[in-house]
């Protein structure tokens, strides 16, 4: 009687439709896995990656890379230290690594690719 009020309550069904051959299984089992499985985090997977210049190998950048895979955009709330005057050029050789973008409401940097190398 306990999981057909459950389920009742959740399909907003009242409980006296529900009989043991109209509960399906596989409802029952959702209803168990969803009760067990945790919800995921943001920014689980985040570590602190050094960007550099590729012509003069001079530091730019240490970022808060969130996930494997290359760097496309580096969003400006995720920069920890920047060592640029905030031009988006390299202090030493000048050179243009990146242009001003604005991904899902957020201000960011898109990279130019082979402008840039990173290390962990």
């Amino acid at each position: 009687m306990g999981i057909e009020r459950e389920l009742s309550d959740a399909l907003g069904v009242k409980a006296d439709l529900l009989t043991e051959k109209s509960i399906s299984p596989y409802l029952i089992e959702k209803q168990r896995y969803n009760r067990q499985m945790p919800t995921k985090k943001k920014g689980r997977r985040t570590h602190i990656t050094k960007v550099y210049c590729a012509k003069c190998q001079t530091l730019l950048y240490k970022y808060q890379k969130a996930g494997p895979g290359s760097l496309i955009k580096c969003y400006k709330d995720r920069i920890a230290e920047d060592y640029t005057r905030g031009d988006l050029k390299c202090p030493k050789c000048g050179e243009t690594f990146a242009r001003e973008a604005v991904y899902h409401g957020k201000p960011a940097n898109k990279i130019i690719r082979g402008k840039v190398y990173i290390r962990s």
